[in-house]
C-alpha cells in the first residue's frame, strides 16, 4: 500500500528551529521548549492534513506492526536558488527538514515512527512552498 500527501503553502523548519530552552522559575533547571515557529508549523500541517483523513484512516487501519514496517519519502518543495541561479549555501539542510516533518506527521497516525526503515528526502527548487509524503507499507516477514 502507497500513500500521498500533499501539504501546499508550507515550508518546514529546521531541527535546529524547533525548540529552545526555557528555565523553570521553581527549579532553576532548564527544559526544551517548542519554539512558536514550530508550534505554528505543527498547527498547519495538522490542519492541511484533515483534507487527507480518508487515505490517513485507510493507512491506520491497513498497517499491522506485528508484519509491516514503512518507507517514507519526503520532498520539500521551495525557493533553494539564488539570484544568480546556484544553489543557495543558506538554504535548508534536507535532513533537517525530515525528523520535525517525521514527527508532526507520526502525531496524526496512530503507530510510532519508529517503524520507519528507510527514509528518503529531497529538496527542489519552487517559488510555491509544499511539501509532498510518500509513505510505502511494506511487508517485512
Amino acid at each position: 500500500m502507497k500513500l500521498s500527501f500533499e501539504i501546499t503553502g508550507l515550508k518546514a523548519p529546521t531541527t535546529n528551529h524547533t525548540h529552545t530552552q526555557a528555565k523553570n522559575r521553581k527549579t532553576g533547571k532548564f527544559f526544551p521548549k517548542k519554539t512558536m515557529l514550530y508550534e505554528q508549523f505543527q498547527s498547519m500541517f495538522v490542519n492541511k492534513l484533515r483534507n487527507q483523513r480518508p487515505n490517513v484512516n485507510k493507512l491506520n487501519k491497513y498497517f499491522d506492526p506485528k508484519k509491516h514496517c514503512l518507507h517514507v519519502e519526503y520532498l520539500f518543495y521551495f525557493p533553494i536558488e539564488t539570484k544568480k541561479g546556484d544553489l543557495s549555501l543558506t538554504a535548508k539542510d534536507t535532513d533537517n527538514m525530515v525528523k520535525p516533518t517525521q514527527d508532526t506527521l507520526f502525531l496524526n497516525l496512530i503507530f510510532d515512527d519508529a517503524y520507519v526503515t528507510r527514509v528518503e528526502s529531497e529538496k527542489i527548487q519552487s517559488e510555491t512552498p509544499r511539501i509532498v509524503i510518500n509513505v510505502k507499507v511494506i511487508d517485512y516477514k
